[in-house]
This record gives structure tokens, sequence and C-alpha cells, in this order.
């Protein structure tokens, strides 16, 4: 396993130290030791595109572009009810109680429409993770206690994944993703006695569940360690490997970022000072998207080679004084991002689509009168 230190931050959906935009240079570099399409129709949430990508450039090949159509979006028009297949879902503050800790979950179904989901069981907290299947008919959050809820979108009905404590002084899991395939979950869990920051003896356990059994397996335990407030565990596109981001007890900007095979056999681990808020930061099977901090806290974009164990400067998106861009996640080598009204502005979130391969954008959806704490798209298979 390659083990390279450095000042390393993996970034997503709320990291607001990094933005697409950043520049600088790269930190010095790390040593490692021994290895071990159908046109766009408006629906009663959507309006006309704001803006489409240039005809014949990578961008409009973009699958979700003839799938999700672009526009602006008034969630508050949308109805309660459930989806068969879910093309895409966002995180909203509750809009019954946007100050509280609760959340609402919206689906863009098939007929192209935003509906609210109603799950069995309330809905998730802030704190919840939420993960979207591979082929958009079920979500897995946790629940708050040793299990993952799986819902089946289009009957609401649930069923919970209990995930064995990985150490005596139990476990809750935090944070779910789902394989490419759609025959797994991978499971975080945070795990001790007391889960404050400071709290010695905390670790992090990573399981995988196979969906059809529900058998469960051990991935790896990571001792010392506490999960970060943003999903942190993430397949690579073929669903071989598996990263994962944690921080270190008793500190808020350092921890492990880790990428191990589904066997647990570890394949390179990058450690230093970073934090981690990773969402799904894989551009392709061997590419994260990462970030180094410099001696003011700045953050410079940075590809991280899971291979050679290296990070090389990350131009993501045209340098632009417009409009800065936080990245939540890759779909089909495309990084949707997502820019926020300056202060005093209506509140709302638009979500962008970038081309890291040639630093080309397009405007994608907006949502108007609600913030976006997150989007989940199915893995591509």
């Amino acid at each position: 396993m390659l083990t390279v230190a450095g000042a390393l931050v993996v970034v997503g959906a709320a990291l607001a130290v990094v933005h697409l935009t950043s520049q600088g240079p790269v930190p010095p570099a790390a040593t490692a030791t021994s290895p071990g399409a159908l046109a766009p129709t408006p629906t009663a949430a959507s309006t006309a595109a704001p803006s489409a990508p240039p005809p014949g450039s990578a961008l409009a090949a973009w699958p979700l572009w003839s799938i999700v159509p672009a526009g602006a979006v008034d969630l508050a028009s949308a109805p309660r009810g459930h989806v068969d297949l879910a093309r895409a879902v966002v995180r909203t503050p509750d809009p019954e109680n946007a100050s509280g800790p609760r959340q609402a979950l919206y689906a863009l179904d098939a007929d192209r429409t935003w509906v609210r989901l109603d799950l069995p069981d309330g809905i998730p907290t802030a704190k919840s993770g939420v993960a979207l299947s591979a082929d958009g008919r079920s979500i897995a959050y946790t629940d708050g206690g040793e299990g993952v809820a799986l819902i089946d979108l289009a009957t609401g009905t649930a069923r919970t994944v209990t995930i064995p404590p990985a150490a005596t002084t139990g476990c809750r899991p935090t944070w779910s993703a789902f394989s490419p395939d759609g025959l797994h979950l991978a499971v975080l869990s945070e795990c001790g006695t007391e889960l404050s920051e400071g709290a010695p003896g905390r670790s992090v356990a990573v399981a995988e569940v196979t969906l059809g059994s529900g058998d469960v397996r051990r991935v790896e335990t990571l001792p010392g360690a506490y999960p970060p407030p943003q999903g942190s565990i993430a397949y690579s596109p073929d669903g071989t490997t598996i990263v994962v981001g944690v921080l270190d007890v008793g500190s808020d900007n350092a921890g492990v970022v880790d990428v191990v095979a589904r066997d647990g056999t570890p394949v390179v681990r990058w450690t230093g000072t970073f934090a981690v808020n990773a969402v799904d930061p894989w551009r392709d099977d061997h590419t994260l998207l990462g970030a180094g901090l410099d001696s003011t806290g700045s953050g410079t974009a940075l590809w991280l080679d899971t291979t050679t164990g290296t990070a090389s400067p990350a131009t993501v998106a045209p340098p632009s004084t417009d409009v800065s861009l936080v990245p939540m996640l890759f779909s089909d080598g495309m990084l949707v991002a997502r820019a926020d009204p300056t202060s005093g502005a209506t509140p709302g979130s638009t979500l962008w689509v970038t081309d890291p391969q040639r630093g080309t954008r397009a405007q994608w959806l907006t949502f108007t009168g609600v913030s976006v704490l997150g989007v989940l798209l199915p893995p591509a298979a």
C-alpha cells in the first residue's frame, strides 16, 4: 500500500474553503512508503433551460442533459408522494422548519416531475447519510441506530439492515454508498462509548452489505478517527475500490483519506493536515478530486492518483469572477458543482456541470427559494 503524507483535502458538498476557481501552487511533493436524448420538456416544477452546453461538446453529450431537464425548479410546488424511479434526488432543509435539523428529500420521477418523498418514519435529520441506488428505485439512510434503512421509492416500504458492531463499545452507521452495479452497500460507522470529537477510543469501521442476502462483511477499521459532517465514502466507478475519509480524534482538519479494495486490501492512503467532505470525488477509476491547503488555509484543487499516490493541479472549470462553484459529485466523468447566492440575495442554489478535461461549464438546475444541501444521482453502472 502507498502511504502519502501531505496537506490534502478531499472536497465535496459543504467545504466552502475550496472552490473550483481556486488557483495556487501544488504542495511539496509527498513521499510514498513501501507499497502494499430527448429534448427537455418543462414540468410543473421546472421551466425552460437557462443555458445549454455548446452543441457537439462533451458537455452536450452528457447523458443527464436529456434525462434531467435543465431549468429553474420551484420545489414549493412539488406534490408529496412516491416515485417508481428517481432520476435525481436533492436534499434541502425541511420547508416547514427551515432552521431545524430535519431535511426534505425531493425526487425527479420518470415523468420529469419533482416529488417530495414521503418517508415511512419521517424525514431523516441533516446528519443522516442518504444514498441513491444505481437503478434509482431505492434510497438508503442511516436511522440513528445500529442499522441502515432501505426505502423502496415506489411503495415507501422500509427494511433495516443491522450492521454488527466492529468494537465492544458499539458502533453507529453514519454514511453509506451503493455500488455501481447495485448489488452492495458500503457503510461507514462511528464507534466508541463517547462520540464527541476529542473522545479517546473512537474509531471508524467500514462494512459492505450484500443487498440480496443481507450479509454484512467487515472491510476495515480505522482507529483514532471519527467521520466528518458530510458524506465520506464512495465506490470507484468500476466498483472495485472504496474511498473513505475520516478525521483524527481531537482535530477537525487532520485525518486520513484511505482507498481500499472491496475485500479490505489497502491500495493507497493519504495522511496529513486536511479536512474531508466528499460525496463522490471519483473522476474515473483511479483519480480523485482533492485539494491541498497552503499556510493560510486556502485550498488548491488537485487530482489524486490512486495508482501512484501523486497529486497534480486540477483546473476543473474555467477561471471566473462571476461565480464560485463548490464541487459536489461526479457523474459520467462530469463534475456537478453548486453555486450559492451572495449574501443578502434571495435564497436558492444553482447546479452547474463542468467538463474537467476541457475546462468548460454550463448551468444546469436553478432551485429558487431553497438551499440545496446535497444532490444524489444514480451511480453509473
